[in-house]
This record gives structure tokens, sequence and C-alpha cells, in this order.
């Protein structure tokens, strides 16, 4: 071999070995839930049971939790840093659409399909919205026919076109691989399904409950399919300014008194009991592993009765609205979720105030894990119920 042909050949295996450095391995996807308190990053193995690989969180920086424009530039910013330390396997995310930036109208619609279906929810919702159909990401989910006017209910949701281009534009700059987006109700469903397998879990109409920092969302399922859902503008950010505006304290020493409420001053007393699942649904026909005494609070002393009578009439609204859809399925049993049910006092006053029948979900409590996988910000071996929709969006089908 020749002198220039040996440089030739040296050449082109640096280069080839440059560019499979390059490359990044497959892997499974990883959820990416932005969320307003913080920035939750999840894989597991697409095994039954899943296995965890990595999970990460980055806190949203308090001044930001309030200008979603800012929080959510801030968190694709720090996106690429955290998919590259928290020990995940390649790039593929899915995202959800975070709820505060989702309009979601239940609407009773002509029948019609694909593209004709499309335009009519789109343009319903922009007539709402009072903005152009073209500015809005649309999808819709039929739910079932109405009577005999030939109508169908369907659950229409809506974005910016605007976010949705924001979003995918941020990671790919980030030399990350969007191959999902959701909404948020999609991946709670999804993170349940697997519990639908067991014949006591089938034929019921679940309540889920998603209490986040300043929004409340709610999804209603038969088995593993969505029929209803709503978001509520009542989160734990308006709780701990209740607090604040009642006691005159500034907002964290208010979230610290609400947090330590163990059962709201309670004055009275109920025999019916909630039971709260420690590790979630995690297993076939396991029972509650622990049942507290319920209790009718008054919470006025801490500022608390008006919002959380507010969010309660909300969720009987919406329980109402779904048994007069479904009479032979009315809603029998409520799941909580989200990074607020972390308070155990707050779902059970509002478990016993609906009265139905409740757990505290516990998602990642059957992915299994040796206990050596890196988790970054987050402590995996305490119930984390607001990690649902991460989990969610791990096992929901890649759709771009």
């Amino acid at each position: 071999m020749g002198l220039d042909a040996f440089k030739r050949l040296t050449r082109m295996t640096s280069q080839l070995a440059e560019n499979l450095s390059t490359i990044q391995p497959t892997g499974p996807v990883i959820g990416a839930d932005f969320g307003v308190a913080s920035l939750k990053l999840l894989q597991v193995t697409p095994t039954e049971p899943p296995q965890m690989i990595a999970a990460h969180q980055i806190d949203t920086p308090l001044e930001l939790r309030n200008n979603d424009s800012a929080r959510i530039n801030w968190q694709l910013e720090h996106l690429p840093r955290a998919i590259k330390q928290g020990g995940f396997k390649g790039r593929r995310v899915a995202c959800a659409i975070p709820a505060s930036q989702m309009y979601v109208r239940h609407l009773q619609l002509p029948k019609a399909e694909g593209d004709s279906l499309s335009a009519l929810v789109a343009g319903s919702l922009a007539a709402e919205l009072q903005c152009d159909p073209n500015a809005l990401a649309v999808r819709n989910v039929e739910v079932a026919p109405v009577g005999n006017a030939g109508k169908v209910e369907q659950i229409c949701m809506a974005t910016a076109r605007e976010l949705v281009v924001r979003l995918m534009t941020g990671m790919k700059s980030a030399k990350i691989e969007p191959v999902g987006m959701h909404s948020e109700f999609h991946a709670v469903i999804k993170a349940f399904e697997f519990a639908q397998r067991r014949a006591s879990d089938q034929n019921h109409s679940t309540l889920y409950m998603d209490m986040g920092a300043t929004s409340t969302k709610i999804a209603i399922a038969h088995d593993a399919r969505l029929v209803f859902c709503r978001k509520i503008d009542l989160g734990g950010w308006h709780l701990d300014h209740a607090v604040a505006s009642a006691l005159t304290l500034d907002l964290g020493e208010a979230r610290r008194r609400r947090l330590a409420i163990s059962d709201f001053a309670a004055t009275q007393t109920n025999e019916q009991s909630m039971a709260l699942l420690s590790a979630g649904m995690s297993a076939a026909g396991e029972k509650p592993a622990a049942t507290a005494t319920a209790t009718i609070t008054k919470p006025a002393a801490h500022g608390l009765h008006e919002p959380l009578e507010m969010l309660r009439d909300e969720v009987a609204m919406c329980v109402r609205y779904h048994d007069a859809m479904f009479p032979a399925m009315k809603v029998d049993r409520m799941v909580f979720l989200g990074g607020e049910a972390r308070h155990r006092a707050l779902c059970q006053h509002l478990a016993k105030s609906l009265r139905l029948s409740a757990q505290l979900a516990d998602p990642l409590a059957r992915v299994g894990r040796t206990g050596t996988e890196p988790s970054s910000g987050v402590d995996i071996k305490e119930a984390q119920p607001g990690w649902t929709v991460a989990l969610g969006l791990c096992l929901t089908p890649t759709d771009l």
C-alpha cells in the first residue's frame, strides 16, 4: 500500500470513528413532563412490568411558576443537560402539552370522519376562543352518540400551534428527537392501563384527580377508555395564597403551614373511611394497607374553606355531567395523583366531601428497580404521585 493510500485510509477511519461517536443508541422513549413546579424526565424499559432506567427532576424557580412562556423556555434550555447528566439511554423524547396551555371542551357535534371532523372541531373551538382555526393544533376523542339527534359527544382539545412548534424546535435544536406529543389526560390513563387487566378493575368508572401547582386535572375513564376530562384552574398555589392572606404570612411559610395540617382541624366525625394505598394500584387484588378515620373538617381558620368548597363543587359537577351521560356506569371510585396529592389530609377531605372511595396513586410502585438507577432530584423510595404523566408518556405509543 502506498503512502497516499495509507493516509486516505487513515482519514476515512478517523472520520468513521467520529461519526460513530455522535450516533446515540436508540433506547426506550424518555417521558418529559413540563410541569409547573418541575420538569420531570423518566425512562423505563418497554417490558411488563417496566424496569427503571433513569429519573431526573429539575424544580422550576419560584419566580417562573406563574409565567408559562418563561417557564417553558427555561425548561427547554435545561432539557439537554438534564438528559445528558441523568443517565438516560438515547435521546428519543415524548412530551406532554402542559395542561396550563391546553383548552378542553366537551362538544356535541354532527357525525363526521377524518379531515371533516378535524375541521369541525377546529372551527368550533376557534369560534369559542375567537381565533383563526389554523392557529390551533387540535385533537378529539369520540365518547358516545347523543340520543337520536345524529350527534356524537366529543372531547375536544386545542393548544396554540405556536407552542407545538416551540416545543419541537426547542428539542430539535438541543439534538433531541421528539417522537411523541400527548395530552396529560391521555398520559394519565395510559399509566394506569395495566390495572384494567384485572377482573376486579373492569367495568368501573374511575375518576383520576391530578392535583398540581396551579390547576387540577380531572379525567374519567371506563376501564382504560377516556370518556371525560376537564381542567380546573385551582391548585396548590391558590391554596397557599389563601392561607397567606388569612394568616398574613409569606407564601413559603403559608405553604409549610398548609402541608402541616393533618386533619384540617376536624370538628365532626364521620364513620366512613378512605383507604389510601401506600403502593398505589401495583399488586393485583391487593387490599388497602391502611384506613384512616374520616372526618368532616372546617378549615376556615386557615382561609381554606372557600377554595376547597370551590374545588369540591367543580369536581362534583364533573361527576354529575358524566353520570347523566352514562347512568349505568356512574363514577364509583377516584384516584388521587399529582404533586399536591402528597398532602394526605387534603385527599381525605376531598374524598369524604365527594363521598367516593379513593386511592392515593404511586405510579412508580410497579416499576422494577435495583436501587442503583440514577435518580436526581427525586427520592424514588417514597411514593411519587406526581410522576404519573411522565410514566404514561414512556408507555404511550409514539405519534410523530
